[in-house]
């Protein structure tokens, strides 16, 4: 039996539909977009969300993919922030206006929850680097492939990729089993913190560029 042949590559704009698809399937039940994004018609919502990001992460080369065989099975999306939140204006350069507008009608996704989510947002900053960053905004493995190692895989290979940059690297995740897979790959917890509104609790992690 031959071995599978496993690719890591910046995504193109046309691989958008089949890594929308793998994250709304990935973050389905997940406990944070489960609180963040209302249960009415849950999934077009979580559809809506990725299609977006993932559309401006491949136009502006920050969106990445693990093929196993020529198939997507894992993706990462990353964000080049200045300060604690806000996104370098370098990052849009190629990106369609219409694009860019697009992210401004996700508003209306959320819906009601909107205000609990921008509240919680806020709260998190504060344990962020301060100065540039690359941000995980998020990475999903296709459910029928979890459980390989893939997401470790793909985020290895870009963190190796990022640290060409010296920037640290900064993420959030909501379980604690995440922060056991994300301290494997060198983040530390900088804070540990309930946002309120009864959403779940946040990890925030960091971690230093590794630099010859």
């Amino acid at each position: 039996m031959s071995r599978a042949s496993i690719t890591v590559r910046q995504a193109a704009t046309d691989d958008v539909g089949a890594v929308a698809e793998l994250l709304t399937d990935a973050f389905a039940d997940y406990v944070w977009t489960t609180w963040a994004v209302p249960a009415d018609d849950h999934r077009r919502r979580l559809h809506t969300i990725y299609a977006v990001h993932s559309a401006i992460g491949a136009h502006r080369g920050d969106l990445w993919v693990l093929e196993v065989d020529g198939e997507i099975r894992s993706a990462a999306a990353w964000s080049l922030l200045d300060g604690a939140a806000v996104p370098s204006m370098d990052a849009y350069r190629g990106v369609p206006d219409e694009l860019i507008e697009r992210v401004s009608a996700l508003a209306d996704v959320f819906g009601d929850r909107l205000p609990a989510v921008q509240r919680a947002e806020a709260a998190t900053l504060v344990a962020r680097p301060s100065g540039a960053y690359w941000f995980l905004d998020c990475v999903g493995t296709a459910p029928a492939a979890q459980g390989q190692g893939f997401g470790h895989r793909l985020l290895t290979s870009v963190l190796d990729q990022l640290d060409a940059d010296r920037l640290p690297t900064a993420l959030e995740t909501s379980t604690e089993s995440n922060v056991r897979r994300y301290e494997k790959l060198g983040f530390a917890v900088t804070a540990t913190l309930d946002v309120g509104d009864g959403a779940p609790t946040v990890w925030v992690m960091t971690r230093p560029p590794r630099v010859p």
